[in-house]
């Protein structure tokens, strides 16, 4: 696990995290200890980002409100984390969630069917400071109409209150504090 910071917009504060998970703030955005940047769910800006790397996440949901997630061993244990993944050269954030959520769930659409969450960065265990953009499909989708590939073995909605138990990456885990709120 990375380490991670959350701050206020635009003040520096560090706030506490405790065994790698973020505390829930929908109006402030996690950044890494290095100098950094990000959006909270509000669109409010920070300071200035140095990612080596960028990620795409999206957060789905289905007619009940529950949110999914991808199912992902870690060794012998199960994540679980949005659907997404590295952003190529030349991509947008944007256009790499729609292939991403394509490639891993294939799912088919629109990147106007997207909404942004917010922005979030984080300090990877080998140093490097990953950009991760999240965004949220707006249309609910059946939990059968999602077919896990790739990476995934499996697909899990959790409602909202199940949501602090689960195990969720750390990303993973704001992303979906930013939907619930």
């Amino acid at each position: 696990q990375g380490e991670f910071v959350a701050f206020d917009v635009g003040t520096p504060r560090r706030l506490e995290v405790a065994r790698g998970h973020f505390a829930r703030c929908p109006e402030r955005f996690l950044t890494s200890t290095k100098s950094a940047t990000g959006r909270n769910a509000n669109g409010e800006a920070g300071t200035k980002l140095d990612a080596s790397r960028r990620y795409a996440g999206v957060v789905l949901r289905d007619a009940a409100g529950r949110l999914l997630f991808q199912e992902r061993l870690v060794g012998s244990a199960v994540v679980l984390c949005t659907f997404g993944g590295a952003v190529h050269h030349g991509e947008s954030d944007r256009s790499a969630a729609v292939r991403e959520l394509r490639e891993e769930t294939l799912l088919r659409v629109a990147e106007d069917d997207l909404s942004v969450l917010g922005e979030l960065a984080q300090t990877d265990p080998d140093g490097e400071v990953t950009l991760c953009t999240f965004f949220l499909l707006d249309d609910p989708v059946s939990v059968d109409a999602v077919r896990v590939s790739g990476e995934g073995v499996g697909v899990r909605p959790l409602a909202p209150a199940e949501l602090d138990k689960a195990p969720l990456t750390p990303a993973s885990r704001e992303a979906a504090g930013w939907v619930v709120g």
